[in-house]
């Protein structure tokens, strides 16, 4: 089992929901993190709430959309800590619109956070990787990916190619010892999603706490092995 103490860790999308949960649960296994979202004020808190653990967390402001600004923090997060061993492609958007009402701006911000960003935070992070021989790469996706839904073109369009991304960039990589692997959550209740999934009594739903579970079982398992890609589900919904 990998033991997180002292590893660096980046995670895009870190100010709100799953990303903030993972954030918090990687800084108290004390794994320093820096944290990349658009709102300076989630990463004051965080940054407030990383003065209690043994991780230390670095904060940066920016559009993972970004070149400049992507390729910017991954350098910061390399002189920060010394090196770069977890990727975690966290930040997305939903806008749910039938396609005969979705203007082409909602199509290209989809696409442009969903997909480039996680292009950009991997192109920028594997020269660093590649060269330790070590790491891993989380590409937070969803079940949206495996299954439309009414509404969802853009959202499933962009997490289809997330999860087609994945396996391409695992083959591409993995003799360099990198691992790389998807977890596919259902409904989250988070800010997120303003359906069903918020309406619903704990136990009943995923929470982000369950996702940032979920990242930490992944980056446990010895180097040598990888749980690929993980459908997280409700056990009783």
């Amino acid at each position: 089992m990998n033991n997180l103490q002292d590893k660096s860790a980046y995670v895009s999308g870190a100010g709100k929901g799953i990303g903030r949960a993972i954030v918090l649960a990687l800084l108290k296994e004390g794994v320093n993190v820096t944290g990349l979202t658009r709102t300076s004020s989630d990463l004051d808190s965080i940054a407030d709430f990383s003065k209690s653990c043994t991780g230390k967390f670095l904060g940066i402001p920016g559009d993972i959309a970004d070149e400049t600004a992507v390729e910017k923090s991954i350098e910061q997060t390399v002189q920060e800590f010394g090196g770069l061993d977890f990727l975690i492609n966290n930040a997305g958007i939903g806008i749910i619109k039938p396609i005969q009402d979705m203007s082409i701006k909602d199509w290209d911000d989809t696409m442009n956070i969903n997909m480039r960003g996680t292009f950009l935070a991997t192109h920028f992070s594997l020269p660093h990787m590649m060269e330790a021989k070590d790491g891993t790469i989380i590409n937070i996706a969803s079940i949206a990916g495996k299954r439309g839904f009414a509404g969802g073109a853009a959202y499933s369009a962009s997490k289809f190619a997330m999860l087609g991304f994945t396996e391409a960039l695992m083959l591409d990589i993995r003799q360099y010892n990198i691992r790389v692997l998807s977890i596919c959550p259902g409904s989250v209740a988070t800010h997120f999603h303003t359906g069903e999934a918020m309406n619903k009594e704990k136990g009943h739903v995923l929470t982000p706490e369950d996702c940032a579970e979920t990242v930490l079982y992944a980056l446990r398992l010895p180097q040598s092995a990888t749980a690929h890609q993980i459908e997280l589900r409700i056990t009783n919904p």
